[in-house]
């Protein structure tokens, strides 16, 4: 066949073969199909694979909350066993979680757990790694899809707290402080109660020469050197036993340099400030174990005491900083105001005190109360505590309960437990910022469990919330 009508013959083929596009359809699918079904596939794959992920950092999220929650992280807790403590806890939750997870595809491979203390507050990080295997990636070559992930939580950060301890250093406070300390006292010096007044007169160098010795209530043997000379305790060597245990343990819990800032001050008819809050924990110890009971005045006059602090008393902050203190008032006391006031007066050494007294001329009468001749005793005015309340300042009481010499048949005594002790109790609960913050103990021991226990309270009410 000519050259030209083979050519001729192709063309019209061609020309009948263009228009009919039954056979392009099936060739253009099956060169996209594969491409199309691949891309679905690996959208099934990675939609699998961002829910896994977003269901792992949930839990971890859920897991480094409880390492820094306020069950985990206690103020209490030296830092060594508190990271112990956060650490399980997140590892815990994290591992339980991811056994419990819900038709989770992806499985980890890694984790990573970092507790430490920044600026006080225990910060926890928890990192993981996870693989999930493709179904359709598979089939291209692609067998597992890689997740990893980061998350952290930080604890409430350490509040700044300052306390103010008001001690009852009046007479009452010199009474034995248990039943054995009493009668102990009583055999030995002659006195049980508000011995107090004549300490000078015990010999520095040889106490043995006046402790061992005779004589009445107000002898030199009747003192609080004597006292210790013996073997018993007061009732005002209790508390200021349990105030310097407190004292050690906020020493040893602060997070931060000054988190906690002490002052100490006493009262009997009249206030005097021990230690102000500015100085350090050691210096405020050293001056609060150096305390001693009132022999000028000697009386109880709450009011007066309470009006003098209230006007050194800072405005309570919110405790996030050192310059905005959370403020505490512990009120550590018998309850029992009484309107004696001692005296100097002259005698063979000098002007010293012999045990007289005159009314308190500052006294403000309140009731209950009763007379016994020139002597008044009373329950304390809660209301006195109010001026201070409006400050912000929180107050915890402890009422070192009145005890009586056994087998004393004073009128006094009688009076008070008759008449004051029922409503000593309701009174200082009063005076409490919430009854929850009001404490009463009686023995030794009751008094440095409750005063710890007071301490705890402020510690925990100061966290502060993230």
């Amino acid at each position: 066949m000519p050259r030209s009508s083979v050519l001729a013959s192709l063309r019209t083929r061609l020309q009948r073969f263009l228009p009919n596009r039954q056979a392009n359809v099936a060739v253009m699918f099956a060169m996209v199909a594969t491409p199309i079904v691949g891309l679905v596939g690996f959208t099934v794959d990675f939609m699998m694979a961002e829910r896994d992920r977003t269901m792992i950092n949930n839990m971890a999220d859920g897991a480094v909350l409880a390492g820094v929650n306020v069950v985990t992280v206690n103020t209490t807790t030296p830092w060594r066993l508190q990271r112990e403590q956060s650490l399980k806890a997140v590892q815990d939750h994290f591992n339980a979680a991811m056994s419990l997870a819900p038709n989770a595809k992806a499985k980890i491979t890694s984790t990573t757990y970092d507790v430490k203390l920044v600026d006080g507050a225990v910060q926890v990080k928890l990192c993981y790694t996870a693989e999930q295997s493709t179904q359709i990636g598979s089939l291209m070559g692609v067998s597992k899809i890689h997740l990893s992930g980061c998350t952290e939580a930080t604890s409430a950060p350490p509040a700044f707290v300052e306390v103010h301890v008001l001690v009852d250093a009046s007479g009452s406070m010199g009474i034995g402080a248990s039943t054995a300390d009493q009668q102990l006292m009583n055999r030995r010096l002659g006195c049980a109660f508000a011995c107090h007044t004549v300490d000078w007169m015990v010999p520095p160098g040889n106490p043995a020469s006046v402790c061992n010795g005779s004589g009445g209530w107000n002898s030199g043997r009747a003192s609080p050197t004597c006292a210790a000379f013996i073997g018993a305790r007061t009732r005002f060597d209790v508390v200021k036993a349990a105030l310097n245990d407190i004292m050690n343990e906020a020493e040893a819990l602060q997070q931060v340099p000054r988190q906690f800032v002490f002052a100490i001050h006493k009262f009997s008819n009249y206030l005097t400030t021990v230690r102000a809050a500015h100085h350090s924990i050691p210096a405020v110890r050293n001056d609060m174990n150096h305390m001693t009971m009132d022999d000028l005045g000697a009386g109880t006059n709450l009011r007066v005491a309470l009006e003098e602090l209230n006007r050194q008393l800072p405005v309570a902050g919110d405790g996030k900083t050192e310059h905005s203190r959370r403020v505490f008032l512990l009120l550590m006391t018998d309850g029992v105001e009484g309107n004696v006031y001692e005296k100097r007066t002259h005698g063979p050494q000098g002007l010293r005190f012999y045990g007289n007294w005159d009314p308190d001329t500052n006294f403000t009468l309140n009731t209950p109360g009763f007379w016994h001749g020139r002597e008044r005793s009373q329950v304390i005015d809660s209301r006195m505590c109010d001026t201070i309340k409006a400050k912000g300042v929180e107050i915890l009481t402890l009422n070192t309960e009145y005890l009586t010499p056994p087998g004393s048949g004073d009128y006094r005594f009688q009076q008070i437990q008759r008449m004051l002790v029922p409503e000593i109790r309701r009174t200082m609960e009063d005076c409490a910022t919430n009854p929850q913050y009001a404490y009463n103990a009686a023995t030794p021991s009751e008094i440095e469990t409750a005063t710890r226990t007071m301490f705890k309270s402020i510690i925990e009410t100061a966290r502060l919330m993230r």
